[in-house]
């Protein structure tokens, strides 16, 4: 209950908690946007402000990322990945010198068209969005300019996107594919 996690999550919910006492109707910083975020940081301290404004900054991408990929926009997809990155560095406050670092040594790479921490931040990992025709050569250029940075070893590889994880009907899978089991 007291890490810095559980801090961030505490003052989203002092921000619901002041945004209902104006609208009722709020539940969680899901119903706001940025003009009903803006119409009460009067009435917030600075840190529940820019912790708050990072969660409704936030809901508004993956939307915004989704129709960029629809549409072919490489980009405007990197340039929400780096926004991204930019407010969880700034406003929620969960990056680290090495994840800022992995992130800047990746947008740097010609290949790249934008680069963010991943996860819950606080260390641990980033994704960025590159041409696979550069692959290659950014996993090396990233891995040693890091390296040759903090004297540490990093761990790059690609992936590629796929659809995600989705619910198949029982009689789909296997008795040999199935993971989950039900006792009587």
């Amino acid at each position: 209950t007291s890490s810095a996690y559980n801090e961030r999550r505490a003052s989203c919910r002092t921000a619901v908690a002041i945004l209902r006492n104006a609208d009722p109707t709020i539940e969680s910083l899901r119903d706001v946007d940025r003009s009903r975020l803006d119409s009460v940081r009067s009435r917030m301290d600075d840190v529940t402000y820019r912790r708050a404004a990072h969660v409704v900054y936030e809901i508004e991408r993956p939307r915004a990322m989704a129709s960029a990929l629809r549409e072919g926009d490489i980009e405007s997809a990197g340039e929400l990945m780096n926004a991204s990155h930019a407010s969880l560095h700034d406003l929620y406050e969960v990056s680290s010198f090495e994840l800022d670092l992995m992130t800047e040594l990746a947008r740097r790479h010609p290949a790249c068209f934008g680069a963010r921490l991943t996860g819950a931040g606080f260390g641990g990992c980033a994704v960025a969005l590159i041409d696979t025709s550069g692959a290659e050569s950014f996993i090396e250029a990233v891995q040693s300019a890091y390296r040759a940075r903090v004297g540490l070893e990093s761990e790059l590889f690609t992936s590629e996107p796929v659809g995600g994880a989705h619910l198949l009907p029982p009689d789909s899978l296997s008795d040999s594919q199935s993971s989950v089991h039900h006792q009587e």
